[in-house]
């Protein structure tokens, strides 16, 4: 309680409390109530605490960034402050692996500091990073901060990119040789040990061995070798038999590689083959003489095999003639009243009773049928076997001889062709710009679907320069349809060059065998060649008079034009040494070169003299202006 005692005001004294916070002005009211002795006018008086703290300094935040280094060299990470400390800022730091391990792709590191200065706002890290041979493609390892006493961590994690600069390996396939009956193993090998997977499609096409009777073909089959591993098995099996053959060859061409190239895309397998031949028989051994039926339409020749059973040192001779089984002589067939023979050579074991029997007076013997106009069965002869010299008959002396009329054969309808079609390609011509159009045909048409992949090979053309190169292309010929166009851009250009070529080649086919695999594309140039001009020169005389012949534009085949002399006031011999009938060349890709022609230093004084340059006789050019005029200013 407060009183006046008589004064006309008195202070109320309210104590605040002081603290170290930054909070802004505060209040609060002080209300006067139960007055005696006078009337209350503002009962309610407001006291403001005024803030007299500082405001707080912020905490400071800390980060590290990002870093990218070309193996071999150091990763450099940047750790920085939002703000300048006073004081200095201490933190631990340590490495862990991504992709890149720890001792092979970098060097780990494990508990180290790194200090900031104090009035500074970053400091460096730096990791040391391993160069190799291998391909691996890019890597990463992190870089983690902790122990930041005094800040804040915004961004504890730090990303190393170790960029892999070694090109991707080379990959080959071997060629093999294997006993029938086993295992084709071709190695596909690296080049160079790869950090990365490795994967490869192969298939099979026929040599002289046959898919399926001689081994087992395969298309459009995948193969990876493993990151770290440098080889790879594949196998073919291949077909025993019994028959007695030379050695044969099928191959396994590779395509579609992925993180590598190819060197040598095919390998070739040898079959060597594991049966005995027959037993040698003695030649001098008398052979066995045997005659074959034979079967002709009415109005063809018969025509009789006759084989001895091995080659004969000497000479064998067969005697023979005709008669009729049913057929009539002269009616059905031409009578022979008399004997012929068929004479074996020595080392002959076949020959035919038609094409090289011969009479007695050494005329060639035809076994001849003639045809009618009636319908009727079937008609027979008998060739009859009178006397083999040299020789020993078989188990029969005769052979039948089938004269069939042509209205008794039935019509035998064509047994389906098993055999795959075979695909080609064929050649194209292009003008610059255009698109070179390939057609891609089979010999027959197929009953399912053929397809195949394609590629593109430099030949004098470029790809990315003149055509746009391709890799793994997948064509489809459809069942029932027996071609397909392929196309490949070409690029059209300002320069004037020869006509260049690039290749397309086929493989890995599914549903027919590859005939013509490749196919050349020749770009025609449509560039008009460039424009050939020569300058006017000055020279002070006893100096070299050095003309420039230029083109209008830089030729892709090199240029040439023979050029000479001619006098004006100047005579050649006294006043400059006279040319004819020389050869300047402008290199292809060049667009100038200088010819020089001496001058004569003399006493006289005299007016200036002139002698022309002519050029003639371009390649690969037209001629603008081709004369050139020298001045030679008397000294």
């Amino acid at each position: 309680m407060y009183e006046l005692n008589g004064a006309s005001e008195r202070l109320i004294w309210a104590p605040v409390n002081d603290d170290q916070l930054d909070e802004g002005d505060e209040y609060f009211d002080l209300e006067l109530y139960d007055v005696t002795g006078a009337v209350v006018a503002d009962a309610v008086g407001r006291i403001t605490i005024i803030d007299d703290d500082d405001p707080a300094t912020p905490a400071a935040t800390l980060s590290i960034g990002d870093a990218t280094v070309t193996e071999g060299g150091a990763a450099a990470f940047t750790v920085s402050l939002d703000q300048v400390l006073t004081e200095d800022v201490t933190l631990t730091w340590n490495t862990a692996d991504g992709t890149a391990r720890q001792g092979i792709d970098y060097t780990g590191q494990s508990h180290q500091s790194l200090t900031i200065p104090a009035g500074e706002l970053s400091a460096t890290l730096s990791v040391a990073t391993r160069e190799d041979t291998t391909y691996e493609g890019d890597e990463t390892f992190t870089v983690t901060l902790n122990n930041t006493l005094g800040v804040t961590l915004e961004d504890a994690t730090g990303t190393a990119t170790i960029e892999d600069n070694d090109a991707p390996p080379a990959l080959s396939i071997d060629d093999v040789r294997v006993t029938e009956g086993g295992q084709a193993a071709f190695t596909v090998r690296l080049d160079a040990v790869s950090g990365k997977d490795v994967t490869v499609r192969w298939g099979t096409s026929d040599g002289e061995a046959a898919a399926g009777s001689d081994y087992t073909g395969h298309s459009n089959q995948l193969l990876t070798i493993p990151a770290g591993q440098r080889s790879k098995t594949l196998t073919v099996p291949t077909t025993d038999d019994t028959d007695d053959e030379p050695a044969e060859t099928f191959m396994v061409t590779l395509s579609n590689p992925t993180n590598v190239t190819l060197s040598d895309d095919t390998g070739e397998a040898v079959i060597e083959d594991n049966d005995d031949p027959p037993p040698p028989v003695d030649p001098t051994i008398p052979p066995t003489v045997t005659v074959s039926d034979a079967t002709a339409v009415e109005g063809e020749p018969l025509k009789f095999a006759v084989t001895l059973s091995h080659a004969y040192v000497g000479e064998v001779v067969v005697r023979w003639t005709i008669v009729g089984n049913g057929a009539t002589p002269d009616v059905d067939y031409k009578s022979l009243s008399y004997q012929h023979e068929l004479v074996f050579a020595p080392g002959e074991t076949l020959r035919y009773i038609n094409d090289d029997a011969r009479n007695e007076d050494g005329e060639q013997v035809y076994v001849e049928t003639y045809a009618d106009a009636l319908e009727e069965p079937d008609e027979a002869v008998l060739l009859i076997i009178v006397r083999v010299e040299g020789g020993e008959l078989g188990d029969r002396d005769y052979a039948e001889g089938t004269i069939r009329d042509p209205a008794t054969i039935p019509d035998v309808p064509d047994e389906p062709d098993t055999t795959p079609p075979v695909v080609s390609i064929t050649d194209t011509t292009v003008t610059e710009g255009g698109s070179a159009q390939f057609t891609v045909s089979l010999d027959q048409a197929a009953t399912e679907d053929v397809t195949l992949t394609w590629n593109t090979a430099d030949g004098t053309a470029a790809q990315g320069r003149d055509y746009t190169g391709q890799s793994g292309q997948t064509l489809t010929i459809p069942a029932g349809q027996q071609s397909k166009t392929l196309t490949v851009p070409t690029t059209s250009d300002s320069t004037d060059e020869p006509n260049e070529t690039f290749t397309v080649t086929l493989s890995n086919p599914t549903g027919a065998t590859l005939g013509d695999a490749t196919g050349q594309a020749t770009i025609n140039d449509n560039d008009k060649p460039p424009a050939l001009s020569i300058d006017d020169v000055r020279v002070t005389e006893g100096g070299q008079a050095t003309f420039t012949v230029a083109l209008d534009a830089i030729s892709g085949q090199n240029v040439t034009v023979y050029w000479r002399t001619t006098n004006g006031e100047a005579e050649a011999g006294r006043d400059y040494t006279g040319q004819s009938n020389r050869l300047l060349s402008i290199p292809a890709g060049q667009q100038s070169t200088t010819l020089t022609v001496p001058t004569s230093d003399d006493t006289d004084d005299e007016p200036n003299e002139t002698f022309t340059v002519r050029l003639s006789n371009p390649t690969h050019a037209t001629l603008a202006d081709p004369v050139g005029t020298a001045t030679i200013e008397d000294n």
